[in-house]
């Protein structure tokens, strides 16, 4: 599922890396960075924690002439005067670029910043402007963006991540052939959330490579047969009766079964008191308590 979100073969139009101290998310971002190069006619990377010439050194310069990196934390008030969100910085400059219709792409490194900065609820606020932002015929293809869950509690990360359809959770690998590990979380419109969780690795020029599903382990087929054989098998004691002993059964009679029955009413069931000679004749419903 991975390569298909960065081929954009598995269409979203926002995707959230979620890292942490231990699993690290930038070289992903880098590899989505340079995949939206080549599927874009420009990228905007608004570097919230990384100065511009970090990005510019990583990718070849055939991918560098169509990123637009805005150092938002160097060039806060030159870029947006006294705007304060990310989303009135792209459109300032956007509104700068001349030419043709372009399909955009929106990468932001990180929204922690921005959420601190500011507030979480704003973080969704801004992805879907991003998404849905038509300024001059320019259109956003995808935005993607990353957020650190261990700078984060838990309902924060909830609200960053409210209405975001694709997440991908770093985590450690599950074998030593690679490197990174991932769950990823995918929802399309209308339809359910499907979860995948996979193993890569990423290489020198930041290409995700050895991509692989993880598969669950299943139980041995021994304790699989086991669970399923008869659970009476190693029972000290038989709880079968013999012909006899259920003959002996039925002509036990029980407290609160009819001795005798009825051809009129031949199910109906009563009461035998201990001392028959107390047995009212009458009628044997006014002693029936309901």
């Amino acid at each position: 599922m991975l390569q298909y979100l960065l081929s954009g073969i598995a269409q979203s139009r926002i995707i959230m890396i979620e890292d942490n101290e231990e699993n690290p998310g930038r070289q992903l971002v880098i590899a989505f960075l340079q995949n939206l190069c080549q599927r874009c006619d420009m990228v905007l990377l608004l570097a919230y924690e990384r100065p511009a010439e970090f990005f510019i050194r990583l990718l070849p310069e055939e991918l560098t002439k169509r990123i637009l990196v805005i150092d938002v934390m160097k060039n806060w008030c030159d870029c947006c005067g006294t705007s304060q969100t990310a989303y009135h910085i792209i459109t300032n400059m956007l509104s700068r670029i001349t030419g043709e219709e372009q399909r955009l792409g929106v990468v932001i490194d990180s929204v922690t910043i921005l959420a601190q900065g500011h507030s979480p609820a704003l973080v969704p606020q801004v992805l879907h402007s991003f998404a849905n932002l038509n300024e001059k015929g320019n259109t956003v293809q995808q935005v993607v963006a990353l957020v650190h869950s261990d700078v984060h509690d838990e309902a924060t990360i909830k609200v960053i991540q409210s209405r975001v359809p694709t997440i991908i959770h770093l985590r450690p690998s599950s074998t030593h052939h690679h490197m990174h590990g991932c769950v990823i979380q995918h929802s399309e419109l209308w339809k359910k959330s499907t979860e995948w969780e996979e193993d890569f690795n990423i290489n020198e020029r930041f290409q995700v490579t050895d991509v692989s599903a993880v598969v669950k382990k299943k139980l041995p087929s021994s304790i699989a047969t086991e669970k399923q054989s008869d659970p009476t098998a190693n029972l000290t004691f038989n709880l079968t009766l013999r012909p006899e002993e259920k003959a002996a059964k039925d002509q036990v009679v029980l407290p609160y079964t009819s001795v005798t029955s009825s051809e009129k009413n031949p199910g109906q069931i009563f009461y035998i008191p201990d001392d028959a000679d107390d047995f009212d004749d009458e009628d044997p419903d006014d002693d029936l308590d309901f």
